[in-house]
């Protein structure tokens, strides 16, 4: 056996070509797919971002809406509060004016 033709050496180096521009197209591929995974988890992470800040602004006007009704309610007890004692007292008067009534 002797020395490769210089035919045999070209043919050699064109599969070895051959073979790395495969591999490399194969790594090119995957590369693309992690950079849209990349691109994917990163616009994720911006909508999260969005969902989060929405989310914030709601619960600072669900805030004022639960201090509101707190107070509407306060508000509404003192004054059934208010008007019960009103109705004690005039129906005591009554009751007392009907005794000095009857008294006398």
């Amino acid at each position: 056996m002797g020395d490769p033709t210089r035919e045999e050496i070209d043919a050699k180096l064109e599969s070895l070509e051959h073979r790395l521009e495969t591999k490399l197209v194969r790594i090119e591929s995957k590369l693309d797919r992690i950079f849209d995974r990349i691109d994917f988890i990163g616009q994720q992470a911006v909508d999260a971002k969005t969902a989060a800040q929405e989310a914030s602004r709601a619960a600072s006007g669900v805030k004022w809406n639960i201090m509101f009704a707190a107070l509407g309610t306060i508000g509404v007890l003192f004054a059934a509060w208010a008007i019960w004692a009103q109705g004690i007292e005039m129906v005591s008067t009554l009751f007392s004016a009907q005794t000095t009534v009857i008294k006398q």
